[in-house]
């Protein structure tokens, strides 16, 4: 038998009791649905207290903060934070990340100051923090409270670019020119497979006595053309995209 968690109050913010909840696991901060409690305007659960076995709830303007603390703290790029610093953060996983201000009060807590409210901050959950260096696309990655895994903190904080078909230890741009040297462009192969029907046409219409001589070689001539333009777009190919410089401000 697993453990039970028997009903209890529900509470608004001055502690009045509202009614009764079937049991504190059953809800979540932010939670609207399911509370089975009739009021004036829409009710969320704001808090929940295990001390008390309550479920505090309010309405949806009193669920935002600016403030949060946390504990477990987990620094990839650096071992503490001497001072305050600017960064971007999310407390949800496919939330947008949002600028905040992060300072260390101790030496696994921090204190995070957002830019703008945000909505059911809850204990419990996880918060990543994202700071990105100057040209850094990836950024650098911490995490406090329930951590991740090893594994997938690596593979996030690695500057390492994986391919199909690549091994351990491969250099990806190594890679992406071994398999242009190895394949055709499907460009190429097109035109070279539409250039060719087109030669053997012509070489039965010959045979055939359909065509002049004037036009039998008009047509081998854009037959050679086509197949020119094959191999340079192949060539094009091996050779890969032109780097583009950048351009300077006009005087």
């Amino acid at each position: 038998m697993g453990r039970e968690y028997p009903p209890g109050p529900f509470l608004d913010q001055n502690g009045r009791r509202l009614g009764t909840h079937e049991g504190i696991v059953s809800y979540t901060v932010g939670q609207r649905r399911g509370l089975g409690i009739s009021s004036e305007g829409r009710l969320y659960v704001k808090e929940l207290r295990p001390e008390d076995n309550a479920v505090v709830l309010s309405d949806n303007a009193a669920l935002f903060t600016r403030v949060l603390t946390a504990d477990r703290l987990n620094l990839i790029p650096t071992d503490s934070l001497s001072a305050p610093i600017r960064a971007k953060a999310r407390i949800r996983y496919r939330q947008q990340e949002q600028p905040c201000t992060i300072e260390q009060t101790g030496p696994d807590t921090v204190r995070v100051e957002f830019d703008q409210p945000q909505r059911a901050v809850t204990p419990g959950q996880a918060v990543v923090f994202l700071r990105r260096r100057p040209g850094d696309r990836r950024g650098h990655h911490s995490e406090r409270k329930r951590v991740m895994s090893k594994k997938r903190s690596q593979r996030k904080n690695s500057n390492y670019n994986y391919r199909p078909g690549q091994k351990a230890g491969e250099d990806p741009q190594a890679l992406q020119e071994n398999s242009r040297t190895k394949k055709f462009s499907p460009a190429a192969r097109n035109l070279l497979f539409v250039d060719l029907i087109f030669l053997a046409v012509c070489q039965m219409m010959e045979s055939g006595g359909l065509l002049d001589d004037v036009l039998s070689a008009w047509l081998t001539l854009v037959g050679l053309i086509l197949l020119l333009v094959a191999v340079g777009i192949q060539f094009q190919f091996w050779r890969g995209p032109k780097s583009k410089i950048p351009k300077g401000p006009r005087s």
